[in-house]
């Protein structure tokens, strides 16, 4: 049991699954009463504090509403250890520090400077930790007794917390559900449901991943956003490619793929030889439908193209032999975004190659990077006239490098 677990299981009042009693006749929110408790982490004191709000209501045995959250710590000149303790904290937490932060907790430089991937661009340079530490609150999960919802019980108890902890810069949270539903209608509608509930209580997408930010400062640019205007991410399949076999990548540096290219992840260094069995498979696949041009570029169910599957797996032959045709439909195919991810190839390639370094840093003591990345990388820059991706290897305006001299700098970086 990990030590929020444990924590939670000492709450004074527990929501159970099932409730039947009925809302009181004559419910007045002014009489909501909280109690909040805080404990330090056990295993990851320097990173963790974490809270726990119970709500009650005059004439209930139990509590009605539940928020869990926990206090973050981010400091200057850390050593990588920030994701280790965040991977171990939580797959929520995990996902926070691949999307958001790198593995020293700094923010994603794209998420400031990439004109897409910035989205809306309220949320920028002050989530760089500024001084020698920086701390921000989490939302885990908030809970509502079913009969008290649609009462304003949910937006009561969040507002407790961000006044109760107004010195936080700002909040963070993650609006997907707490157990996935049946349907990925139901998935969407929940989830919608959910994201709403916290624009409407002044969260704002943090560019264009799946988390929102609240700032405690009235200043900040993402309290003048209207919710209206905050940018959208969701992405649903079209009914052209809904239920297909799905190719996708995860982090840190992993693929799973269900088709006729089956093989499990890759997932270390120490794999080599599995590598290779994958980027022998696609290789396959590529070749295999070299003259069915339909099935070189059509999308699987996460809306990916055989092009950004390569590109994410390092495949360097793949990628040739796909980039060769320079047909209208590969550089289509190249700034397709029109996936789970919302990236291009290249930006997938990058992704999964700083994912995958991050991973290996961190947990290995492993330094470097995997040159068939980088040549992947080298291989899509040079089909696009060097337009940027993400943005992680600033080059000058112009600038045309050798492939070895593209491995050489970026391997620097």
């Amino acid at each position: 049991m990990s030590s929020l677990d444990l924590f939670l299981s000492k709450l004074k009042y527990k929501i159970p699954v099932e409730t039947d009693p009925k809302l009181p006749a004559s419910f007045d929110l002014s009489k909501l009463k909280y109690e909040i408790s805080v404990l330090t982490d056990s295993e990851f004191p320097k990173y963790f504090r974490d809270v726990a709000i119970t709500v009650t209501y005059p004439g209930q045995a139990i509590s009605v509403a539940q928020l869990t959250a926990v206090f973050i710590k981010r400091y200057a000149g850390d050593d990588g250890s920030f994701i280790i303790a965040m991977d171990s904290k939580s797959h929520e937490l995990a996902c926070l520090s691949l999307d958001v932060f790198d593995r020293f907790g700094q923010v994603r430089p794209w998420l400031i400077h990439n004109d897409y991937h910035r989205g809306s661009g309220v949320w920028g340079r002050e989530l760089y930790i500024q001084g020698w530490q920086a701390e921000f609150l989490y939302v885990l999960d908030l809970q509502v007794r079913p009969e008290f919802r649609g009462q304003g019980v949910g937006s009561w108890t969040l507002q407790q917390l961000i006044k109760k902890e107004k010195e936080v810069p700002y909040l963070m949270c993650w609006p997907a559900p707490n157990a996935h539903p049946f349907s990925v209608s139901e998935l969407n509608n929940v989830t919608a449901n959910n994201v709403h509930f916290f624009r409407k209580n002044g969260f704002r997408r943090i560019g264009r991943t799946t988390f929102f930010g609240y700032a405690t400062s009235e200043t900040h640019p993402s309290r003048q956003l209207a919710a209206s205007d905050d940018c959208d991410r969701d992405w649903t399949p079209p009914p052209s490619i809904e239920g297909q076999p799905v190719k996708r990548f995860r982090h840190p540096g992993r693929f799973e793929v269900e088709d006729t290219m089956t093989y499990s992840y890759i997932n270390s260094r120490a794999n080599l030889a599995e590598v290779d069995e994958a980027n022998s498979s696609m290789l396959l696949f590529v070749r295999n439908e070299a003259t069915n041009p339909a099935a070189l570029h059509a999308q699987d169910g996460k809306g990916m193209t055989p092009l950004h599957v390569a590109a994410g797996m390092g495949a360097l032959r793949a990628v040739q032999e796909l980039l060769a045709a320079d047909d209208p439909a590969m550089f289509a195919d190249l700034r397709r975004r029109d996936n789970d991810e919302m990236m291009t190839p290249l930006e997938v390639c990058e992704m999964e190659r700083t994912s995958f370094c991050e991973n290996e840093e961190s947990f290995r003591h492993l330094k470097g990077y995997e040159d068939n990345w980088l040549k992947v990388e080298w291989e899509i820059r040079e089909k696009l006239d060097w337009e940027d991706g993400l943005g992680l290897v600033p080059l000058p305006a112009g600038t045309r490098l050798t492939c070895d001299d593209y491995v050489y700098l970026c391997g620097l970086s």
